[in-house]
C-alpha cells in the first residue's frame, strides 16, 4: 500500500517505502469455507433461497437488512444463493451449520449431502463389449468415483439399427457397488447393439 498527499498544486510523492499488510481471513474455518466453495455450483442451480434466508434470519445468523438487500439487488435465485454463500463465511462456523439446518427445515436435504462434500458418481470408464455367444454380450467397465456414497450400476442397451434412444428395454440394475461386468442375455443374433453403463448413488435413489 502507498499513500501520498494531494493539494491544489498537485499530488505529492508517495512514502519512500511500500507498506505491506495482510487482510484477515473470514472467521469461518477453512474446512467449512472449502465445502461451501465445493458446493457452490450445485447450490446455485438447485437451492430455493427464500426459505433458507428466512430460517437464517430467525436463527440470527443473517440480519434482516442483509437479506432485504440480497432480495432487492439479485435478479435470480442463483445470484441470491451465490450472495448467501459469499456472506456466510463472515458469520463463522455457525453460518455453515445453520445453513445445513435451514436446508433440512426447507426440505432440501439433497443439498445437505452436497455441502458435506458429496457428489454424483463419475461416469464409468473403459467400457468394453465381448460377444461369446450368439444371443448375449459381456459388458465390462472400470467404476468411476462413487461421490462419497455407496453406489449401484445401470446398464441400458438398444439395437443400433432400429432404436434412436435407450428407453427400451428397461435398464439392468446391479446392486453390488463393486460390480465391474454384466452379461446381457436374450439378444438377437448377428445384431449390433449400443450399450451404456451408468452409476447411481444408493442414498439418492
Amino acid at each position: 500500500i502507498r499513500v501520498r498527499g494531494v493539494n491544489n498544486v498537485g499530488p505529492g510523492e508517495y512514502q519512500a517505502q511500500d507498506t505491506e499488510g495482510t487482510t484477515q481471513e473470514p472467521p469461518m474455518s477453512r474446512q467449512y469455507r472449502n465445502l461451501l466453495q465445493h458446493a457452490r455450483a450445485e447450490a446455485a442451480k438447485h437451492m430455493n433461497p427464500d426459505g433458507v434466508m428466512d430460517y437464517l434470519v430467525n436463527e440470527r445468523v443473517l440480519e434482516e437488512e442483509e437479506v432485504r438487500k440480497m432480495r432487492e439487488e439479485r435478479k435470480s435465485n442463483s445470484e441470491t444463493v451465490s450472495a448467501v454463500l459469499d456472506l456466510l463465511p463472515y458469520k463463522g462456523d455457525e453460518g455453515y451449520t445453520a445453513l445445513l439446518e435451514a436446508l433440512k427445515a426447507t426440505n432440501q436435504k439433497d443439498l445437505v449431502d452436497v455441502l458435506h462434500g458429496k457428489a454424483k458418481p463419475s461416469p464409468p470408464t473403459e467400457v468394453t463389449l465381448q460377444s461369446t455367444c450368439y444371443d448375449s454380450l459381456n459388458v465390462s467397465w472400470t467404476p468411476g468415483s462413487d461421490g462419497g456414497f455407496e453406489q449401484y450400476f445401470q446398464i441400458t442397451y438398444r439395437n443400433k439399427d432400429q432404436n434412436d434412444d435407450f428407453i427400451e428395454p428397461a435398464p439392468i440394475e446391479l446392486k453390488n457397488p463393486q460390480a465391474k461386468n454384466c452379461r446381457i442375455k436374450d439378444l438377437q443374433e448377428s445384431t449390433t447393439y449400443a450399450v451404456k453403463v451408468n452409476q447411481h448413488e444408493v442414498s439418492r435413489r
